[in-house]
């Protein structure tokens, strides 16, 4: 038994032997065949890398084009803004809402000279046990021009008259104030709906369409670059691979 056993070791050492020399006698052809394989995997990494590439430059392509034409319908309604404002009934719509804003602020004015006539100091002391009243006369005092045109000086004018402390100048003033409130009201009615606010907010829509748009582009134009660089470095690692079983590659 121990002399078969040594035979047997014998039999696996000589194998080895026999696969090492094999082995060093093809290391170049092995080497090589290596080289080739891993060649031919970077070669298929670069096809797939070109396919990638070749998607995000049509996408970024078919973006471009939405924006182009997002871009020409902008314009567009751009034109058509700026010829609404031109055109003579803008310009009308204009001119009276500049006569409204005029009439208000004179509104203003009048409102304050009536209330430099009441004497709040008499209705307070007139009324002062009425906490009802004393509130609606502080709230007067303090916020003229808001409280009178809530109720277009009703309550401060029945005040007035209950505490004896009207005057024919202040009801003249009040209806002179709540006539012009009164046509100012009218004015405004004449007033049509701006045509120019919708276009307006179409274009702001817009822009924010495009910034979108651009932004997209901007990440698939990334992407892009990142496959490219990709694509060279599996270029270089080929070349520095071939090199070593003595080929050389060129590119056109």
């Amino acid at each position: 038994i121990g002399d078969e056993m040594a035979d047997t070791k014998n039999t696996i050492a000589n194998f080895f032997k026999y696969l090492e020399k094999t082995s060093n006698e093809n290391k170049d052809i092995l080497n090589s065949s290596n080289i080739i394989s891993s060649t031919k995997l970077k070669l298929n990494h670069i096809k797939e890398t070109d396919t990638n590439t070749n998607k995000t430059k049509e996408k970024i392509k078919l973006l471009e084009g939405k924006i182009n034409d997002i871009n020409k319908k902008s314009k567009k309604t751009l034109e058509e803004i700026e010829n609404i404002k031109k055109s003579k009934n803008y310009l009308e719509k204009l001119n009276k809402q500049e006569k409204i804003k005029s009439d208000e602020e004179e509104l203003k004015k009048e409102v304050y000279k009536l209330k430099e006539m009441i004497d709040f100091k008499s209705l307070g002391n007139t009324f002062h046990i009425n906490k009802e009243k004393m509130d609606t006369i502080k709230n007067h005092k303090e916020s003229f021009q808001n409280y009178f045109h809530q109720d277009y000086g009703r309550s401060i004018l029945s005040l007035l008259n209950e505490g004896k402390l009207n005057t024919p100048t202040i009801l003249i003033k009040i209806k002179q104030i709540n006539d012009k409130q009164e046509e100012i009201n009218k004015n405004k009615k004449t007033i049509k709906k701006d045509e120019t606010k919708d276009l307006l907010y179409q274009t702001k829509n817009t822009k924010l369409e495009i910034e979108n748009l651009n932004n997209e582009k901007t990440k698939e134009l990334k992407i892009c670059e990142k496959l490219k660089v990709k694509r060279e470095e599996t270029i270089n690692s080929i070349k520095q691979e071939l090199t070593k079983i003595n080929v050389e590659i060129t590119e056109n």
